[in-house]
């Protein structure tokens, strides 16, 4: 198998998953919704092909940032740029980065503590 059948091959595995993800994700609204709102497999497919394109776009601005920035690693401020637009989604991630580091604070501070315990 040369590299461009196995690029293809991962390729539509993710698009699968993608797939998959939406299907689940539009089910849980079905249930959820008390008008009975049903959505069809073809609006399924499109979503999930408009999800995978976005993704896409989303992933390529995210490397540009950080090759901008001169760095080789994505980090949680090239998210929070490439998410600016939509301001319920900023709000998010940022509230999302602020527990990260309050997380991984205090497990640093915890690990540091058990070292002097040693």
């Amino acid at each position: 198998m040369n590299e461009d059948e196995t690029h293809s091959e991962l390729t539509q595995r993710l698009k699968a998953a993608v797939h998959f993800s939406v299907g689940e994700i539009v089910r849980e609204l079905e249930l959820e919704t008390d008008d009975e709102i049903t959505f069809s497999k073809q609006f399924i497919a499109v979503l999930a092909e408009a999800t995978y394109k976005q993704v896409q776009v989303l992933s390529r601005d995210l490397e540009l940032f950080s090759r901008h920035a001169k760095r080789s690693t994505i980090n949680s401020d090239d998210v929070k740029l490439v998410c600016r637009k939509s301001s319920a989604l900023h709000k998010h991630i940022c509230e999302m980065d602020e527990k990260t580091q309050l997380h991984n604070a205090a497990n640093r501070k915890g690990k540091s503590k058990n070292a002097g315990k040693k």
